[in-house]
């Protein structure tokens, strides 16, 4: 949560929540928010009865402690009425914030610059908007403060106001034309936190409904801009179904698809609860939808293991999605998604486009528990090749690095040793042929009784392509153990 203290005006916290585009995050703490160390509250009262030109922090202190007279008297001296304190924020900053409206004033008809930004880029109409002060707004707007200055942070004041609740502010600045569809980091030349998220968006996130239907009637679309996530996302993703109802009154598109084919169904199902995939079955979105890389909605629950999604979209699934969704599993080792989806009547031994089953991508990944369960499947095929030639105790053994734990259950559940995959190599010349596979997993292999004839064939090509004088240690240790 990004928070903005302001100890010279509040003492406790003012939280400002920002909700991120991945799918996925809320900002944390910025380096450039305004620290309470910034802002004292307290300033020593000993102050010297005469005051100078020259004097910039007597001038800053008579300003936080809303001395008018003291403050009119710096000015009749002649000072400056931009200076900074400690080069973070200049006078009228204070004066914004605290809401003194006649040092303000005094400070505007004195030439102070109304666009001056402080620490971080926050401007005076920033500070004020975000405490709501509706009389400094009104005076930094009639002396031409900028509306659509944004901060290091990418925000402007409208965005403030808005994240704050603050409705009168709102109000105001709406009225003074400020952009109803502006985004966080408009203009922005590095990545920023929440970059690209929008006014309308940021009322969401906070769950103002009064602001969202203001900032409705004020203008802003409720399908946001081309190419950046809907409101209606942002509101589905906190559950926040009055504000999506309003929303959608408001002809927003329950059918909106991103750039890469993704449906909100896509865009929720890792992170909303059931109850925002009902709402979304309940208003029509399909839940087969494939995105451009072939993954639906429950594709994606099943890989990243999100069951109470994964559990829901499973009742309205085809046998081809089901089946689809077990290879995402079993290559993300999610054995409950496995056995659920077994459970649901796919078929143990279905192959993909490589003609890999479940147990075979499993051992290739190494994903022994998931391998054991497979094991204990009636009926599953321990031997199966794919498209080539490749059985999972290969793959098991070719895995990087290969787990000795796969390896033992497939040998256990009485795997091959001596089948051959399309080059002809069995699993343990495929073993001594690479030097990535561990010793200990090619002796087991041998004690297990694998034939070592055409492995040590292998051994002997090995050994003329690199000639005799550079026969590496690990082939010596291979020749040892083959020929014992």
């Amino acid at each position: 949560m990004l928070q903005v203290n302001l100890r010279f005006v509040k003492k406790n916290t003012v939280s400002f929540l920002f909700a991120l585009l991945a799918f996925n995050v809320l900002a944390s703490p910025v380096s450039h928010a305004i620290e309470k160390r910034d802002v004292p509250v307290k300033v020593s009262s000993q102050l010297s009865e005469t005051v100078s030109a020259e004097d910039n922090q007597g001038f800053i202190a008579a300003v936080k402690l809303r001395q008018l007279d003291r403050v009119k008297q710096f000015l009749s001296a002649g000072i400056d009425v931009n200076v900074m304190q400690g080069n973070k924020y200049p006078a009228i900053f204070y004066a914004s914030g605290k809401g003194y409206r006649h040092i303000l004033q005094a400070l505007i008809d004195q030439g102070a610059d109304v666009n001056q930004p402080g620490r971080g880029g926050w401007t005076p109409l920033m500070v004020a908007a975000l405490h709501g002060h509706q009389d400094n707004i009104a005076l930094l707007l009639a002396g031409g403060a900028d509306l659509e200055r944004q901060n290091v942070d990418g925000r402007s004041a409208l965005m403030y106001a808005v994240a704050e609740n603050q409705q009168q502010a709102v109000e105001q600045l709406l009225a003074a034309k400020a952009n109803v569809m502006a985004v966080v980091g408009e203009n922005a030349t590095v990545a920023l936190q929440g970059g690209g998220l929008s006014v309308l968006a940021i009322a969401i996130s906070a769950n103002h409904l009064n602001q969202v239907e203001l900032l409705l009637q004020a203008g802003a679309k409720p399908n946001g801009r081309p190419g950046a996530a809907p409101p209606l996302y942002y509101a589905l993703l906190d559950n926040r179904l009055e504000i999506a109802e309003l929303l959608l009154a408001a002809k927003a598109n329950i059918h909106w698809r991103d750039r890469h084919g993704n449906s909100l169904l896509h865009r929720l199902v890792l992170n909303a609860d059931v109850s925002t995939i009902d709402y979304l079955l309940a208003k029509g979105v399909v839940p087969g939808l494939r995105n451009q890389r072939g993954e639906s909605a429950l594709i994606l629950a099943a890989n990243s293991g999100q069951l109470p999604s994964f559990q829901r979209l499973l009742h309205e699934a085809s046998d081809e999605e089901k089946q689809a969704a077990l290879f995402a599993a079993a290559t993300s080792g999610v054995t409950q998604v496995v056995v659920e989806l077994l459970a649901s009547g796919v078929a143990v031994n279905s192959v993909d486009a490589d003609g890999r089953t479940a147990l075979m991508l499993a051992a290739a990944l190494r994903h022994h528990v998931l391998v054991e369960q497979l094991l204990d499947r009636h009926g599953v095929a321990i031997n199966q090749r794919d498209n080539n030639g490749e059985t999972a105790l290969m793959m098991a053994v070719m895995a990087r690095p290969s787990k000795l734990r796969v390896v033992e259950a497939l040998l256990a559940a009485g795997a091959d040793l001596d089948a051959t995959n399309a080059a002809g190599r069995t699993v343990l010349a495929q073993a001594v042929q690479v030097d990535y596979v561990p010793l200990q997993i090619v002796r087991r292999l041998i004690v297990a009784g694998a034939e070592k004839a055409p492995a040590l064939q292998v051994l002997q090509q090995l050994r003329q392509q690199q000639g005799e004088l550079q026969e590496t240690q690990r082939l010596a240790l291979l020749t040892d153990m083959l020929m014992d």
